[in-house]
């Protein structure tokens, strides 16, 4: 048992790796922000929305005609207007913000797009999952492997303690590992704080 256990540790650790290597990045770049640039990329097209569309309706037909790389649709809830009634929809993605503007007398849509730095983009990786998921099959494939790597670390927590508990925990490496790890656990949550 503690070798089949011993050996799917390993494999799903191995699994792991890229999405530990994400959460790591993550957790560095929201304890330590950079600044970013915040000038977006802008451009105009044609667009008239349809007679009779509702707001969210020309919010969906925009998302349908745009085909902006890597978004979703915008949710009911984020369909708004500004203060000169403005229809302003944004459209989320990893790679950035797409903000469409809808210029209803000019017959035209602006859109701008504010890129997110390496940084940000790690951040939003690392929140897929596929409650919340874009249409798009690469996202959608990238939330799956985030889903089944929560779970997958919940096991490896659960057997590496049951692998140390069943070894020789008296060992003096074993020890040593242990309260390292946790020192530098603690240091560094109170160099965070």
């Amino acid at each position: 048992m503690t070798a089949l256990l011993k050996r799917l540790h390993i494999w799903i650790g191995l699994f792991n790796l890229t999405v530990l290597i994400v959460f790591a990045v993550t957790g560095i770049v929201v304890t330590f922000p950079a600044a970013g640039d915040d000038t977006p990329d802008a451009r105009v097209l044609p667009y008239e929305a349809p007679g009779g569309f509702t707001d969210k309706q020309v919010a969906d037909d925009l998302f349908e005609q745009l085909q902006l790389p890597l978004t979703g649709p915008v949710p009911s809830w984020a369909v708004s207007r500004n203060d000169q009634n403005v229809l302003i929809l944004d459209f989320y993605g990893p790679n950035g913000r797409h903000r469409v503007t809808v210029l209803e007398k000019e017959k035209r849509v602006r859109i701008e797009h504010a890129k997110n730095t390496i940084g940000e983009f790690m951040n939003g990786m690392h929140s897929k999952t596929l409650y919340g998921s874009q249409p798009d099959l690469r996202v959608r494939l990238w939330a799956l492997y985030i889903d089944l790597s929560i779970f997958s670390l919940m096991f490896m927590a659960v057997t590496g303690t049951w692998l140390w508990l069943t070894s020789r925990p008296r060992l003096w490496w074993a020890q040593a590992s242990f309260g390292v790890g946790a020192g530098l656990f603690i240091a560094l949550w109170i160099a965070t704080r």
